[in-house]
């Protein structure tokens, strides 16, 4: 139970540290754009795209590895037929 708790608390720590890099990296994309050129004058992408992009996998896998214990949500029915479509 304690280790439980305890790997808990380190995925929540790993998980607001992947979220605040995701949010870093969005603000640098944001003021600066996606590309820059490099010493050639050849646009390349930004490193902040990959920490973005790494940063948003790890926060999935570590929602994926809490296993909140959190309702399904219940299926929805189909919305009515158009009566353009008979």
């Amino acid at each position: 139970m304690i280790a439980a708790v305890l790997s808990h608390k380190t995925l929540a720590m790993v998980k607001r540290y992947s979220h605040i890099s995701d949010e870093l990296a969005r603000t640098v994309i944001q003021d600066q754009g996606l590309t820059y050129q490099d010493r050639f004058a050849s646009p390349k992408a930004r490193p902040e795209d990959a920490i973005e992009r790494d940063s948003r996998l790890a926060f999935v896998r570590i929602i994926r590895e809490l296993d909140l214990d959190i309702d399904a949500p219940a299926q929805a029915s189909r919305p009515p037929a158009l009566r353009s479509v008979r």
